[in-house]
């Protein structure tokens, strides 16, 4: 079982600069937990000190309709700062949440010096501690793949997220043939006994496997989404052409989501119908490492 308090650090040495202590963070979490080489956590520290992944996350985001001015944003899973810094500047009122003690207080840390007012708050993601329709977006970026129970989560996500707020997710597949944390070839769903075998045969730690991964996947996550009344932009257009009279999809596609969407409906009924529909138009990344929403 996942541990509920969440992955924490040893203590971050006080002093020095704050890109500094950043840098040191990623690669004692990357080469000291999980075995990775060096090269690769220093480039992924600098990226997280330049802002440049959450810099494309946001524009991502601008791209897809979000209107980040003024808007009340809950980030789940903040780590070091970069992504609530980057909505901050970009006019959200962001409200940041991340249990390990190190990365946050690192995050609260840099955006003081920024002079940018995020709130940042230790709390669990599977219970909340804010009002029903508090916010008008979320955000949750490789996250759920660490918590205890990732269906809860989403639920409390929509819970908090206003009606015709918007949601960004996107969280591990572990339906892929591919551990991204340790980098390694997979099989899907390996029970965890034999990847820790695996891993010490390579050298690496299995703590982090067996405390800090729950094994999340594409179909999984789609019904649980949907049935938390969470949509990705694509899944709501199909079932849109599933269910009534558009026809934003062309007459073949159409067809055969329609006759799908059908079937599935009456051999389990309309969540695992909107779930294999969901799949079906995810067909492309179904086994991909990474999974992802971009929606209402």
């Amino acid at each position: 079982m996942v541990n509920q308090a969440g992955f924490t650090e040893p203590s971050i040495r006080a002093e020095g600069s704050i890109e500094g202590r950043i840098r040191e963070s990623w690669v004692s979490y990357l080469t000291t937990t999980l075995g990775r080489s060096q090269a690769m956590a220093r480039e992924r520290a600098e990226n997280d000190v330049s802002r440049k992944i959450a810099a494309q996350v946001v524009a991502e985001m601008t791209d897809g309709g979000w209107e980040l001015e003024g808007m009340e944003i809950l980030e789940i899973g903040s780590g070091h700062g970069s992504l609530a810094i980057e909505l901050a500047l970009n006019g959200a009122r962001v409200t940041a949440i991340e249990p390990c003690g190190p990365w946050r207080r690192l995050s609260e840390e840099r955006a003081a010096l920024m002079g940018i007012p995020i709130h940042h708050l230790d709390a669990d993601a599977q219970d909340l501690p804010f009002a029903d329709g508090r916010f008008d977006g979320c955000v949750s970026l490789q996250v759920l793949e660490h918590v205890r129970d990732p269906k809860r989560v989403i639920q409390e996500v929509s819970r908090v997220l206003k009606p015709g707020g918007r949601v960004s997710i996107s969280c591990e597949n572990y339906l892929s043939f591919w551990e991204p944390h340790y980098s390694v070839p997979w099989l899907p769903f390996l029970p965890k006994s034999l990847g820790a075998i695996y891993l010490r045969r390579l050298g690496r730690d299995p703590s982090f496997l067996r405390d800090h991964i729950t094994y999340t996947s594409a179909p999984s996550l789609s019904k649980a989404l949907m049935d938390a009344g969470l949509y990705d932009r694509d899944w709501a257009r199909v079932l849109a052409d599933c269910v009534g009279a558009a026809t934003s999809t062309r007459a073949t596609s159409r067809a055969v989501y329609r006759t799908v969407y059908r079937l599935a409906k009456r051999l389990a009924g309309e969540s695992f119908a909107r779930a294999a529909v969901a799949c079906l138009v995810n067909r492309r990344s179904l086994f991909r490492t990474s999974f992802g929403i971009n929606g209402l």
